[in-house]
């Protein structure tokens, strides 16, 4: 009988183990964080006082990411291969806040994700890298 409960119980984990996503240690250190945008391109991101700041969250639930582009919200589903994110059409908000003579860091933002991006972690920073236009974005963790 105890051998069989074993038997049991390992089937029971070794199926169950089976079904979960592979996610390498970088996976675990991009997803679920909030992540500042800092620089994009040659631009340092400034965010003025009272207003929300640039940023983006993978969630690893259902592969979700949303965030704050500068002056809308976006959200859409990702995916992982490798170093490279890929992202589906985005939904975003649609308000208008460009100021003319300042950098619009919300069209950049968005065109960088656009087409597959390829990341690299190290400590507390994300740098995303659009393959196909050459922009270049670099992110810092905030924790709350």
């Amino acid at each position: 009988m105890k051998r069989f409960l074993f038997f049991c119980l390992f089937i029971f984990v070794f199926v169950s183990c089976s079904s979960l996503r592979d996610v390498n240690v970088e996976d675990k250190d991009l997803l679920n964080r909030y992540w500042k945008l800092v620089q994009i391109d040659n631009n340092i991101v400034i965010t003025r006082e009272n207003k929300r700041e640039p940023h983006i969250v993978f969630q690893s639930k259902r592969n979700r990411v949303h965030g704050f582009a500068g002056c809308n919200g976006f959200s859409t589903t990702y995916k992982i291969e490798a170093d490279t994110i890929t992202f589906n059409p985005f939904a975003t908000t649609r308000m208008f806040c460009y100021k003319k003579g300042e950098v619009n860091v919300e069209a950049l933002f968005l065109k960088l994700l656009s087409s597959p991006v390829r990341f690299t972690l190290s400590q507390e920073n994300l740098e995303l890298s659009n393959k196909k236009t050459g922009q270049r974005a670099l992110f810092k963790a905030v924790y709350f």
